[in-house]
Parts: C-alpha cells; sequence; structure tokens
C-alpha cells in the first residue's frame, strides 16, 4: 500500500513537471528614462511567470498582462534616469537563462538638458499585404494571418496609432512603405488608419509606394503637393526625401532633387538650425547593402551631410525592418538609424525626445492582443533567423544622443517661447518624381553580412530543391 503511494505520488510529480510551462523567447525590449519592459513567451497557457527586479538592494516583482496563457508583458516602472537595474524572469519557479536579447540588465535613460519636443516615427506599415516574410527568388514560404477580416497589416497599424495619440508627440514621420502594392485602395485604407492620428502626419515614399502604371496614387491619395519636403518646427529642420524610382522601386534622386537637398541643408546650416534627414534606403556605408543607397548616389549623400556637419543631426531610414544605430567613416558624427517594421516582427514605434543638449530615441512594442501572438509567429521568418537579424540590442533601439556644441549654442532660451510652432515648407519642396561619437552608436551591423549570407543560402537551396524536383 505504501510502495503503491509512493509511487503515485512520483507519477503525478512527473506529470506535472511535463506539463510545466517553459519560456520559448524573452525579450528586453525596450528602455526608457523611468521604466523598462519586458515580454515574454511560454509554450503553454501558464499564469506562473514572475519578473523582479532589484532596486536598493530590495527585491521587487513586477505586474504580469498575459494574452491567452502565452504572451506576457511585464513593464518594471518608477525607475530613477540613469539607473542601473538587474532584474531576472522565471516561469513556474525555473530562472530563464540570459542571452543577448535578455541580458538581465539595463540602465535606463537620461534626459540631455531641457525638454523641447517629441515626434514619432513608424516604417514599413505594407498596408494591404497578405503574406510576409517572402524573399524574392527563394522558395521560402511566408507568413500570413489566419482571419482575413482582421489582417495583420490593420491591427498592428492601428494599434500603432493609438499608442502614438497616448504618447501626445508633436508630429508623426512615416518612413516610407505605406502600401503594399501601390494600390490606390491600399492607400485609401491607409489613409483611413494615419487620418486618426492626432499629430500632423508626415509621409516618406518607400519602393513599395512606387507608381509604375501611371497615377501616382501615394501622392494623389496622401494629397501631397511635393514627394520631398521640408518643413521646421522649433527651429529644427526636417528634410523629406523621395529617393524612388517610380518604375522599378530602385533608388533615382535627380540632379534637380539633389541641388534643393543641398540648398535646404545650406540653409539650415545659415540659420543655425538642427537638420533631420529622413528617406526610405539606409545610408550608411556600414549599412546591408541590400537596404541602402548604393554607389555614387550614397557617396554624394554622405558627403553632402560631412561637409554640413555637426548641423546634420542624422539620416533616419526604414526599408531594412531591422533596429540599428550606425556611424559612417565619410560623414563623422551623423546618426544612422533603422527601425524595424510596423507590420511584422520586431514590430515597434520610436518616441524621439529632443533636448536642449541632444535627442533621445526610445522604442516601444506595439501591442494589442493579435499583436502580441503574430509577432511571436513571425519571429519564424527567414528561417527562424528573424530575431538575429531584426531585433537589434537594445543600445540599437533605445539611446541617448547627445548634440555637437555647436548645437547646443544655437538652441533657443526658454525666453523664446514655447516649443509648439509647426512650419511646414511642402509647398517649396523639390519637383520629385514630377561630430561626436553617439552613445549606444555602433561602427558597424551587429551580425555583419546577416541578410546577405542568409539570402545567398536561401537561393542556393531553392535551387537545389528545384532541381531535384524537376527529376
Amino acid at each position: 500500500m505504501i510502495r503503491t503511494f509512493i509511487l503515485s505520488v512520483i507519477c503525478v510529480m512527473a506529470v506535472g513537471r511535463l506539463e510545466a510551462a517553459e519560456a520559448t523567447n524573452v525579450e528586453l525590449q525596450s528602455v526608457g528614462l523611468d521604466f523598462a519592459i519586458v515580454s515574454v513567451t511560454t509554450d503553454v497557457s501558464t499564469e506562473a511567470v514572475e519578473v523582479t527586479y532589484t532596486r536598493d538592494g530590495i527585491e521587487q516583482s513586477a505586474p504580469v498582462d498575459s494574452v491567452k496563457g502565452r504572451y506576457h508583458v511585464v513593464r518594471i516602472e518608477g525607475l530613477d534616469q540613469g539607473e542601473s537595474v538587474d532584474y531576472e524572469v522565471r516561469v513556474d519557479g525555473v530562472a530563464v537563462p540570459e542571452t543577448t536579447y535578455h541580458p538581465g540588465h539595463f540602465t535606463t535613460l537620461y534626459e540631455p538638458g531641457t525638454f523641447r519636443f517629441s515626434f514619432a516615427t513608424i516604417t514599413d506599415t505594407h498596408v494591404g499585404e497578405s503574406v510576409c516574410g517572402l524573399i524574392g527568388g527563394t522558395d521560402v514560404a511566408g507568413f500570413s494571418w489566419p482571419d482575413a477580416e482582421n489582417p495583420y497589416w490593420k491591427f498592428t497599424n492601428e494599434a500603432v496609432v493609438k499608442q502614438i495619440n497616448e504618447a501626445d508627440v508633436a508630429f508623426v514621420i512615416h518612413k516610407g512603405d505605406v502600401s503594399s502594392d501601390y494600390k490606390e485602395e491600399e492607400f485609401i485604407e491607409a489613409r483611413r488608419i494615419f487620418d486618426r492620428l492626432q499629430a500632423p502626419f508626415y509621409p516618406v515614399r518607400g519602393n513599395h509606394d512606387r507608381s509604375p502604371d501611371g497615377e501616382d496614387f501615394y501622392k494623389t491619395v496622401l494629397e501631397l503637393e511635393k514627394t520631398s519636403y521640408s518643413f521646421t518646427y522649433d527651429r529644427h529642420r526636417f528634410l523629406l526625401l523621395d529617393t524612388i524610382n517610380l518604375e522599378n522601386g530602385q533608388q533615382l534622386f535627380s540632379d534637380e532633387d539633389f541641388a534643393w537637398f543641398e540648398t535646404e541643408m545650406d540653409e539650415a546650416v545659415q540659420s543655425e538650425q538642427p537638420t533631420w534627414i529622413f528617406l526610405h534606403f539606409a545610408v550608411s556605408e556600414k549599412a546591408e547593402f541590400l537596404f541602402s543607397l548604393l554607389g555614387d548616389l550614397q557617396t554624394l549623400f554622405l558627403q553632402a551631410m560631412a561637409g554640413r556637419s555637426p548641423w546634420i543631426v542624422g539620416a533616419f531610414s526604414g526599408h531594412s525592418h531591422r533596429n540599428i544605430h550606425l556611424k559612417s567613416d565619410i560623414a563623422p558624427g551623423v546618426s544612422f538609424v533603422e527601425t524595424a517594421a510596423t507590420k511584422e516582427y520586431a514590430g515597434s514605434w520610436t518616441e524621439v525626445r529632443v533636448y536642449t543638449q541632444g535627442w533621445v530615441q526610445i522604442s516601444h512594442p506595439i501591442d494589442c492582443p493579435e499583436c502580441r501572438e503574430w509577432y511571436d509567429i513571425t519571429t519564424g521568418m527567414y528561417e527562424g533567423r528573424a530575431q538575429e537579424i531584426k531585433l537589434g540590442t537594445i543600445e540599437d533601439r533605445c539611446f541617448v544622443a547627445p548634440f555637437h556644441e555647436k548645437l547646443v549654442e544655437a538652441e533657443p532660451s526658454e525666453q523664446d517661447g514655447d516649443a509648439d510652432t509647426l512650419e511646414n515648407d511642402a509647398v517649396t519642396g523639390a519637383t520629385s518624381q514630377e561630430g561626436n561619437d553617439f552613445e549606444g552608436c555602433r561602427s558597424g551591423g551587429k551580425i555583419p553580412g546577416a541578410w546577405v549570407g542568409l539570402v545567398v543560402a536561401l537561393l542556393v537551396a531553392s535551387v537545389v530543391r528545384r532541381k531535384r524536383a524537376e527529376g
């Protein structure tokens, strides 16, 4: 009898252990001025997820918000600026080992001077898309969402609009690929979504926004007078560039466009205006060449920015669907930032906070019940290498970038009034298509050549499979 009872207890314990949840992915998703966000995905539904952190030698627990019992988000709040924090994730009482993406510690950001204003950026929304993760020339399978009435591009972009509205930013810049296949109905749907933003919306054309078949729906539906244009906010100048060939989506920036671009930068320098440049393609020579400007055009851009340093704050791009913060040997002191797409892993939007002595970028994960599940599904993109290629380190996503001393001196004083002046210069835009080292900045990509190596490997594998199928 006793033997039978003991065996029964052992069996129950063994079965319980087999059914215990395990973490399949843990990420330190965001670090701000006084908070951090950790996400935990488990293989089965569980309520036994705990995130603890230590402050002043005292261990504290952070509240866990769960969806379907598998997708857990933890927000650690009430921290001090520049505070170093250790944290631990436990699932069913078992500590999750630290990784590159779950380092077990972080340091909150700090405010470089007096706050002036903030703005948001999003990119690669691909409104109308039905399958993501495809790579041209390969037979790699893509990913789709089962509910055709509520496609992934819809719930991710509606969620980002809601979050940005809650952040109360001055304006929003879209860094390209508003649509999936440059169709009129896609831009109409994009207008429906982004017209809900409570701040002014400024788009940049991406390669998916080209118009090879006639009418330029990107321009007409979004009601843009010019597709390369500028505006000024609180004495900061913002240049939004259309570098897309309308026929094939490749790079194109005419001599006339470039002359306008240089004139805008020269006027900014003469007016002592910090200047921010936005375009779809990456610019730094250290960017993956599959997603950057190439050849002479890239060199011209970098030399033009280097010649106006230190007044050029940075060049901000989408297209690569990844998070990375780069430098350039040709244009030292200029920040080159690429950020992830909204519509798939690692879905996020960026908050840029501008101060008198520098600026802060905070990457915010896009959150909704469907978003959590979808972003977990699409970590499987690119043969399971999406996290390696797209997420980047926390320093790529969240960082402080001090201004050069000349920009600090040129900052307006408190006597100059509020920073809520928006001066839109789009009507004088181009006729397109008609230094210092920064904290957290990199000299090169986290995984050198990761995209190139992946694409080559997939192309070879696709050819081999086709040959075998042909017999």
